[in-house]
């Protein structure tokens, strides 16, 4: 099982990897390519924020 710490920062990779997507989303000109980038940025901040809520999860269980 992953502490708190190991999760908030898998959660800011995510975060950070779908910034990453959207601005090269932003530079492209092929309407598919910029759709294809967007979703994968949305299914990171998702998955960003699952780990978001099981890292505050796993903090409240290390404090008790």
């Amino acid at each position: 099982m992953k502490t708190a710490r190991e999760l908030a920062s898998e959660a800011r990779s995510n975060h950070d990897a779908a910034a990453r997507a959207l601005r090269m989303a932003r530079g492209l000109t092929v309407r598919s390519e910029i759709e294809r980038l967007e979703r994968f940025a949305a299914e990171l901040e998702s998955r960003a924020h699952e780990l978001d809520v099981q890292a505050a999860s796993a903090a409240h269980g290390e404090r008790l």
